[in-house]
């Protein structure tokens, strides 16, 4: 008998830092079993990852963010997630030799498990309302993915007091069975398909997750303590890493149902590693739009999400079945350019924002088939002037490309295929209050594109035009949250035009004079876009890319006196000293820099003559929260130092806005606020500034208690 180790996913998990805790936590809640596995550590597929990497830097080239990638289906804007180069089988002619032509590949084992009246004992998958992501976790006590109401916020989101996940099916226990896989990406023929097998126990007395190894289960099937039943049923889940974050879409929901079917994050099994995989497409196949699984054999409402053949050879005994899953294509802009080198050839460039493909999942059984995951890369040749522009009317549609213009993009051996699946197309609405249109709490959005909105010059279009060129118009996005709120990709947009007259374009008005020395009516965000007609002012999220709150949005790009000739003003901070036996405190006085873009106040003087005093927002100043935002993105922050002590900083980031401590206005719902409370020294791309932990939110009240 091996001695059993049975593992629980903890809640922070797929965070590179909790590898340790992982290993920790997987060798608890030992029981002798006569199958079972030993648990050995996470999968770590930084190996086959290896551009860019180093001895001292392993990780450099693994995909840390997998983000949506823009581009076209057949006219409609649409989303990709690009998950890797994959294998597939080359298409022979009748002569039986290989052609350079992908043509299907083939999906390897993913064992379900199932008990002994047939319920699932892999877990359901529960969506984290906070950040939008689906998970499928194992293990034992399951936790479900949000906190109870009741649970204290004064500790990070992570780790807050959760109800057990119970499955009322199998008597509420909440220990789950994890899938069990055999490929991973140092395999040659590994594509991320998988072909469902579903493992029935036949003893009811199995642990779950108790067996984490293909070679244990078919010992257990060999000793007629399981039959397997094979499906033909195939899902698209590709492995990633647990440093890996899968980036939400607003695509997500189905445009045509208005359905937003799970994508969970499932923990799996590999030769007694723990891993994850994302179900892209197929949970169809395993589970109905209710969220539940199918029972065990449970043949009703199952739905192919993309192409699959399957056939078998030979009869009875002798009969072979096999399951193949047919290559699709995607096509991507290639502007071919010469060389400066004279003895060097020409190269290819490839724009990455134009992708394009001619079909969609499948959801109902109604829904036409052709879609395939699976590509084959093609180039479509551009001229290199007039530079090809994103959206382009003959770059929407499959059907309207020039076929003298396309080929495949292939080496001289070797032809390339990808694991790029389509994540939705957009959904498209009328422009601001059209909201009937939009799902999950999305809101219509006139102008989706920040660059276009914000940053670029028409080039003799208006805004509308060219955001009809790149985004086929307004369409559902994310909602808008204003100042202080949570911001996050494919969660939480911040409001980055306020509409003139708004509540929220006062707020940003209060903290305006009427004339500022050479840049008047131009500070905080306010800018004339390019139809020539004033936006407002604005938020833009404090952490561009990653999750943050929203901040005030200046203009890099404008001059600001006070700022370029150093101007400071002096802010008297007292704290405590940190590790010292008696309570000591300090009084010390920084100097940040003034910076009038981020916004000044009247407080005293007055008259038409220019002479009015005026306050900047004290140590606040325009900063680039990217290293490489548009100008007209930055974001206005009180700056610190990450080498001082937490109370000096704490002391900063809870000063005053301004140095009377009179109330501000920072938006339409945060009114009289003197100071942000709560706020914490946080590095943001090579500066560091006061904000709040991201971790937090929702934040605990005394955030909220403005002073």
């Amino acid at each position: 008998m091996r001695k059993s180790c049975r593992s629980s996913c903890p809640l922070s998990f797929f965070a590179a830092a909790s590898l340790a805790v992982l290993a920790a936590t997987a060798t608890s809640g030992c029981s002798d079993e006569e199958f079972s596995d030993e648990y050995y550590g996470a999968i770590d597929l930084a190996p086959y990852f290896f551009d860019g990497s180093t001895p001292s830097a392993p990780t450099t080239g693994l995909p840390v963010n997998v983000r949506p990638l823009r581009g076209w289906m057949n006219g409609q804007r649409a989303e990709y997630y690009d998950f890797g180069l994959v294998n597939h089988v080359r298409r022979r002619s009748t002569a039986g030799a290989t052609l350079r032509e992908a043509d299907y590949s083939v999906p390897h084992p993913m064992y379900l498990f199932y008990d002994v009246n047939g319920n699932p004992m892999f877990s359901a998958p529960d969506q984290d309302t906070r950040s939008k992501i689906w998970y499928l976790r194992g293990g034992k006590d399951v936790p479900r993915a949000n906190p109870r109401g009741d649970a204290a916020k004064n500790v990070p989101y992570s780790v807050r007091v959760r109800d057990r996940k119970a499955d009322p099916s199998r008597g509420n226990v909440s220990d789950y069975q994890r899938p069990i896989v055999d490929r991973i990406n140092q395999n040659t023929d590994y594509s991320g398909l998988w072909e469902i097998y579903e493992v029935k126990d036949l003893t009811g007395s199995y642990e779950p997750d108790a067996i984490k190894s293909v070679d244990t289960l078919q010992k257990a099937i060999d000793a007629k303590k399981f039959e397997v039943n094979r499906t033909g049923l195939v899902v698209d889940c590709p492995l990633i890493d647990a440093r890996t974050y899968v980036t939400p879409s607003t695509m997500r929901f189905n445009a045509a149902s208005g359905i937003e079917v799970p994508r969970p994050r499932v923990e799996l099994w590999y030769k007694t590693k723990l891993g994850a995989c994302f179900l892209v497409h197929g949970w169809e196949v395993i589970g109905g739009e209710d969220g539940k699984p199918y029972k065990y054999k449970q043949k009703a409402a199952r739905v192919d999400s993309f192409d699959v053949i399957r056939y078998t050879i030979g009869e009875g005994v002798a009969a072979r079945s096999s399951v193949a899953v047919p290559v699709g294509k995607s096509y991507q802009p290639t502007v071919r350019v010469a060389n400066q080198d004279p003895s060097a050839r020409s190269f290819d460039l490839r724009y990455g924002s134009s992708f394009l493909t001619d079909s969609v999942p499948r959801h109902l059984a109604s829904d036409p088939p052709g879609y395939r995951p699976i590509r084959w890369l093609w180039d479509v040749r551009v001229a290199q002037d007039p530079p090809f522009e994103a959206g382009a009317l003959d770059f929407r549609d499959v059907n309207k490309l020039d076929p003298a213009q396309i080929s495949a993009r292939d080496a001289a051996t070797t032809v390339w295929t990808k694991n790029f699946p389509l994540i939705g197309t957009a959904i498209k609405c009328d422009g601001p209050g059209d909201d009937a249109k939009c799902l999950g709490g999305l809101q219509c959005n006139a102008y989706p594109d920040s660059d276009i909105s914000l940053n670029e010059a028409p080039a003799g279009k208006s805004m509308q035009e060219l955001t009809n060129q790149r985004e086929n118009g307004p369409r559902c996005d994310e909602p808008q949250v204003g100042f202080g709120e949570y911001c996050a990709p494919g969660v939480a947009r911040c409001m980055e035009q306020t509409p003139v007259g708004s509540e929220e374009d006062k707020a940003i008005a209060s903290l305006l004079p009427a004339v500022v020395g050479p840049v008047p009516t131009k500070q905080v965000g306010s800018m004339i876009s390019p139809d020539g007609v004033a936006t407002g002012r604005g938020y833009i999220c404090s952490q561009r890319g990653g999750p943050g709150f929203c901040t005030l949005r200046c203009d890099g790009a404008l001059t600001a006196p006070n700022a370029t000739s150093g101007a400071r003003v002096d802010l008297t901070l007292t704290f405590e000293l940190p590790s010292q036996a008696a309570k000591t405190t300090r009084t010390e006085t920084v100097k940040p820099l003034v910076d009038s873009r981020c916004g000044t106040r009247k407080v005293k003087g007055g008259g038409a003559d220019g002479t009015t005093d005026f306050y900047q927002m004290l140590g606040y100043s325009c900063q680039n929260p990217s290293g490489n935002s548009s100008t007209k993105q930055w974001v206005c922050v009180r700056t610190c130092s990450s080498q001082d002590s937490e109370n000096k900083n704490k002391a900063l980031c809870d000063y005053p806005l301004v140095e009377d401590s009179s109330p501000l206005n920072l938006s339409g719902k945060l009114q009289g606020v003197k100071a942000l409370s709560g706020q914490r020294c946080t590095a943001i791309n090579g500066f560091s500034a006061c904000s709040w932990d991201p971790s937090f939110e929702p934040r605990p009240k005394d955030q909220w208690s403005w002073q």
